[in-house]
């Protein structure tokens, strides 16, 4: 009898750990997810900033060389 309260010990911690682990991994894959999609939000975010950037640049190199024609 006590090998059975052994046993039955063991297998229903086994069991009880096997839940947490895999209650623990879905919550990482849960926050791994939002994570990668802040992460692509960003690089949205960025890219589109350069893209204006790169705008007014080039913007800001013709009203130089009007500019330059102006004052020649």
């Amino acid at each position: 009898m006590k090998r059975f309260f052994k046993w039955t010990a063991i297998a229903v911690s086994t069991a009880a750990g096997a839940a947490l682990l895999y209650r623990g991994v879905a919550a990482a894959r849960v926050r791994l997810a939002r994570g990668l999609e802040r992460a692509e939000r960003i690089a949205t975010d960025a890219q589109a900033a350069v893209a204006r950037t790169e705008e007014a640049l080039g913007e800001t190199v013709q009203t130089v060389r009007e500019i330059r024609q102006t004052l020649s």
